[in-house]
């Protein structure tokens, strides 16, 4: 049986991750020759090939598939050891990484992010809002997202709900034909967002923009464009826009997880210092309102996790 050296591993994880040799090697903090070498020596070593070159870069066979699922656990191992070891000693170090919703991971890192660097001063916070993770998908990163559903292995930690609210224009006149400024986002699995407009605007009232992003229907509706549903926490305190009506939408807010990731410390910090400051970031300090209890809802027989 091989003796593998977990450095070699790790190479195996970086070039899957990066996608090639080159931006492997820079994840690695090494030269290309290097990381070359030690990808053919474990492919001898193991008497396969791990890795096809393709347009899209290296693309891993059937073993390297496997190879990298076995390297992946092994990592997440070392990582979960190495936290408890640091956590009886000089604290939580090491990356987490935040994806998903970007307005979301905006809030987070204003009124939440300087409270997890001051107490944990060895986390790294990475900033995602592409909407999927840099990370290995068992690694330490935590989805964040409104109305979205998580993909199998991923479950869902439920934190609260977001209230949405019509907003217009300030000091704008306002014409007979009302426009629409709409969030849309290709594949949204739970697009309870649109039909609640849709039940809102009138039939000759058109929907002229659509945005993926909130900041952009912000300004939209700031611009007299059209007037637009959005949420409170954002749209309440920009002075360019007045609330139109008292209808509103609870949008539910939700992590994803991978059952690896929960497991890591660091994790859990970060979850639970977001769900502490859910009400100022996400609700405003109003008396009497506590965020929703901190419940699972896994998928298929995954295993529930961080209930109280």
């Amino acid at each position: 049986m091989p003796d593998f050296d977990w450095n070699d591993l790790r190479v195996v994880l970086e070039v899957s991750r990066a996608g090639s040799l080159a931006q492997g090697a820079e994840r690695l903090g090494l030269d290309q020759s290097t990381v070359g070498r030690r990808l053919t020596k474990i492919e001898a070593e193991l008497g396969a090939t791990l890795f096809l070159r393709s347009r899209k870069g290296l693309v891993p066979t059937d073993a390297g598939q496997l190879a990298i699922r076995r390297a992946t656990g092994i990592e997440r191992r070392i990582d979960v050891l190495s936290e408890c070891v640091s956590e009886s000693g000089k604290g939580l170090s090491g990356d987490v990484e935040l994806y998903g919703n970007p307005w979301l991971l905006d809030r987070v890192t204003a009124v939440v992010a300087p409270r997890i660097l001051a107490e944990h001063s060895g986390i790294t916070l990475r900033i995602n809002g592409t909407g999927k993770p840099h990370l290995d998908s068992s690694g330490a990163a935590i989805g964040f997202f409104l109305e979205a559903k998580p993909q199998a292995p991923r479950f869902e930690l439920r934190l609260g709900t977001i209230p949405y609210r019509v907003y217009r224009a300030k000091d704008r006149t306002v014409s007979d034909r009302v426009a629409w400024v709409a969030f849309h986002e290709p594949g949204m699995s739970r697009a309870r967002y649109l039909p609640f407009l849709n039940r809102l605007r009138r039939p000759d009232e058109p929907i002229a923009l659509t945005a993926s992003e909130t900041g952009i229907l912000m300004s939209a509706v700031a611009s007299g464009i059209g007037q637009g549903l959005l949420p409170e926490c954002l749209a309440g305190d920009d002075s360019r826009l007045e609330q139109v009506g008292d209808t509103q939408l609870d949008m539910e807010a939700t992590f994803h997880l991978h059952p690896d990731s929960i497991q890591l410390l660091r994790v859990q910090t970060v979850i639970r210092k977001i769900r502490e400051a859910f009400i100022p970031a996400f609700l405003g300090d109003v008396d009497g309102r506590k965020p929703a209890p901190l419940t699972t809802k896994p998928l298929g027989d995954r295993p529930q996790a961080l209930t109280e």
